[in-house]
């Protein structure tokens, strides 16, 4: 499965860059947040997701780590529940746009196991909401 698109965040590119070398603070976009746990670019976190009629808790993990300095990141994150998981690897692209604004391309593939695999083109919508829902919520935080 593959989520790709582009956003432009009223803000630049240093900001953005700023934002996204910081888990913390992306960590507190991501939809469905229970708790979490932080060490360096690492992170832990506890999830709870729904897709059609599964839902659950799901244990995740990953990093964040900066290929090129504010233009270049990779996103790793993978994570399960009962009977399900996931693995995701996400590039994230930061150029500058028009009045101090940024462009932010983002590619993400990931693979599904268990029931929630099954699901096919629910859960590609699904998880495209998710990531559309936390870069909703980095534009907010940013453009503040």
């Amino acid at each position: 499965m593959q989520i790709k698109n582009s956003v432009i965040v009223n803000a630049p590119r240093e900001k953005v860059a700023e934002f996204f070398n910081n888990p913390v603070k992306v960590v507190e976009c991501v939809p469905g947040i229970q708790s979490h746990e932080i060490k360096g670019t690492n992170f832990k976190a506890k999830v709870k997701f729904k897709v059609g009629a599964i839902s659950g808790t799901f244990n995740t993990e990953g990093y964040i780590k900066e290929i090129k300095p504010q233009e270049s990141y990779e996103v790793f994150i993978k994570g399960g529940s009962i009977g399900n998981s996931f693995e995701a690897k996400a590039s994230v692209t930061l150029t500058d746009a028009e009045a101090g604004k940024t462009k932010l391309d983002y590619v993400a593939d990931a693979k599904l196991g268990g029931m929630i695999a099954a699901l096919g083109k629910v859960v590609e919508n699904v998880a495209a909401d998710i990531v559309k829902q936390l870069f909703e919520c980095a534009e907010k935080k940013l453009s503040a």
